[in-house]
Order: C-alpha cells, then sequence, then structure tokens
C-alpha cells in the first residue's frame, strides 16, 4: 500500500469516475430529453386550481331534481296506498257485515217468535 498513486486519494477517485463514465452507456435520444421521468422516477402532479363551488347553484339543481323525482313518483305512491286502504277498508266491512249477520240470524233462531 506504499504505492504513490493510492496515497492521492482525489487522483483515484477522478480515474474511477473516468472508467465509470466511459462504461456507462451513452442515452439512445437527444440530450434535450435527457430531463423527462422515466418509470422509475416518481412524478408529482403539479396541483391544478380548482374553482370553489358555486354552493347556491349546487342546492338549487338538487331542489329541482328533488321536485322532478317526487312530481313523477308520488301519484304512483298515492295510488298504490289508496288501492291498499281500500282494499283493507273493503276487508273489514266484509268481515264487519259477516259478524252481523251471523248475530242477526243466531238472535232470530234464539226468539221465541221462531218456535
Amino acid at each position: 500500500m506504499s504505492d504513490p498513486d493510492f496515497q492521492n486519494s482525489d487522483d483515484i477517485v477522478s480515474r474511477a469516475d473516468a472508467f465509470m463514465n466511459r462504461q456507462r452507456p451513452t442515452a439512445p435520444w437527444p440530450a434535450e430529453l435527457d430531463d423527462l421521468p422515466l418509470l422509475t422516477d416518481v412524478v408529482s402532479p403539479a396541483p391544478s386550481p380548482s374553482p370553489a363551488p358555486d354552493l347556491e347553484a349546487l342546492g338549487q339543481a338538487l331542489a329541482e331534481a328533488i321536485s322532478r323525482q317526487l312530481a313523477a313518483e308520488i301519484p304512483t305512491l298515492v295510488e298504490a296506498s289508496m288501492q291498499a286502504a281500500a282494499a283493507s277498508i273493503a276487508w273489514d266491512i266484509r268481515q264487519g257485515v259477516e259478524e252481523i249477520s251471523r248475530k242477526a240470524i243466531a238472535d232470530f233462531l234464539a226468539s221465541p217468535r221462531n218456535s
């Protein structure tokens, strides 16, 4: 290790660097394209300025959408509810009439006039 070349470390580093640069392959693209990111580079997208949403317009659009949907579906909902209510009322009336009729027949047959 007494070699004078090893004692001069700056010279060794520069020679090693020159050797490595000679071994390094040249880029297959022009030098002006050398700053393009590679697949291994991490590139953060530039933040794009996003305008603040117009909350008044968004609220109005939402209210109109809800109003249109309700106007389209409320008649069907009301009709179905009324049909269900009418069917339930008709069943209740039928049951009530049958019960009253049975009671009236039973009372009539139990009365002394029919004996």
